[in-house]
């Protein structure tokens, strides 16, 4: 296990790292010198893991909504776009065939559904991180769009998240 400290650049919030300071407290030094600033502190296997734990951990602070605002009781202070998630997954040839029954006889194909369910949770969370990356604690005006990609007998199923990062005042 190694120590990771996550640093974010002051002057651009979109520039975050995982620093290995259990190799050495050098790089983070150097970091702090060039304007970043240490965010948080993760015990982890990798970087790629420091990193998505600490998004992971940050998701939850980060609020959404599909309308354009959030709660009465909010106030959006900054604007920073559209942000846009897309995941795509295959199906499998089990799950086609299983489908396939289903169209065949009717009734939901929990299977798909429960693909489909988490496709959109992770697109969701993908969301979240890009907001998180540039320093919002909000999405507004989100929306889900759903497609199927066929192409030689192969199906793919691709889930585009879209909403508009902001940072909310309570």
């Amino acid at each position: 296990m190694n120590v990771y400290q996550i640093m974010k650049d002051t002057s651009n919030a979109s520039n975050v790292f995982a620093v290995n300071v259990t190799k050495s407290s050098d790089e983070a030094m150097l970091l702090l010198e060039q304007g970043f600033e240490g965010v948080q502190t993760i015990n982890a296997m990798s970087e790629k893991e420091a990193m998505d734990l600490f998004f992971n951990s940050n998701s939850s602070s980060v609020m959404m909504s599909t309308s354009s605002f959030l709660t009465d009781d909010t106030k959006v202070v900054a604007n920073y776009g559209i942000i846009t998630s897309t995941i795509v997954s295959g199906t499998n040839i089990f799950r086609d065939m299983l489908a396939g029954v289903r169209d065949i006889v009717g009734g939901n194909s929990q299977t798909y559904m429960n693909k489909l369910e988490d496709l959109k949770d992770q697109a969701m969370n993908e969301l979240k991180k890009k907001a998180i990356r540039l320093d919002c604690n909000a999405i507004i005006s989100v929306s889900i769009d759903t497609e199927e990609i066929s192409a030689q007998g192969k199906g793919m199923l691709m889930i585009t998240a879209t909403g508009t990062a902001v940072k909310v005042q309570v």
